[in-house]
């Protein structure tokens, strides 16, 4: 796949994002519009999230898996397909990890990278993606302020594949998806949080 395609599937996945998070795609039934989705973007299995954390951890630099995929670890088990891998890390590592990803394939998107989300516990975001569009967002935080849900333990331990890995707790994964119009992936993942303690 080239850059431009990877790109261009890229600017399809934050259209069609939009799109399920407004008031007309929010109330839509679009299962044929979902199955043409998964088809054009490659999913981001269990193996791809555990290859991007070890790279980093290779590095010294540490990762806690936050989005779908830090809800399935929290979980314990993959629970749904992923179109993308969300990653926290320190702000002072940034620059450290992209370099990291790149020796596994994947490529800044400049025209994307630290898109300003207002109001978000994420605040910026650094888009990668691979040469089959598999995308990863490095999320940078101030690891010592970084405080999103008060006094609530920001990480936790899940577990991906059989293998322990650092997530976002409960608490802020739940925090993390208030203000906005939630899609069909959202409401999936908060019907598993409903399940977990608060605190988890």
């Amino acid at each position: 796949m080239t850059p431009l395609v990877a790109a261009a599937l890229e600017v399809a996945r934050r259209v069609s994002r939009r799109f399920r998070r407004s008031r007309i795609g929010n109330r839509l039934d679009h299962p044929r519009l979902d199955r043409l989705r998964g088809r054009l973007l490659p999913a981001m299995g269990p193996q791809d999230v555990l290859d991007s954390v070890a790279c980093l951890s290779s590095a010294g630099i540490s990762a806690w898996v936050a989005g779908g995929w830090g809800v399935d670890a929290l979980a314990g088990r993959q629970t749904r397909r992923h179109r993308d891998l969300d990653l926290v890390i320190d702000r002072e590592a940034l620059e450290r990890a992209i370099s990291c990803l790149q020796a596994l394939g994947y490529r800044r998107q400049r025209e994307l990278v630290a898109e300003l989300v207002p109001g978000s516990l994420l605040p910026e975001r650094a888009v990668l993606a691979n040469a089959v569009g598999q995308v990863v967002d490095l999320h940078p935080v101030d690891l010592e302020t970084w405080a999103p849900v008060g006094d609530a333990a920001p990480f936790a331990t899940g577990t991906i594949a059989s293998r322990s890995v650092g997530c976002l707790s409960a608490d802020v994964q739940r925090a993390g998806r208030r203000g906005y119009s939630l899609d069909v992936d959202d409401h999936h993942d908060l019907s598993l949080l409903d399940g977990f303690d608060h605190g988890a």
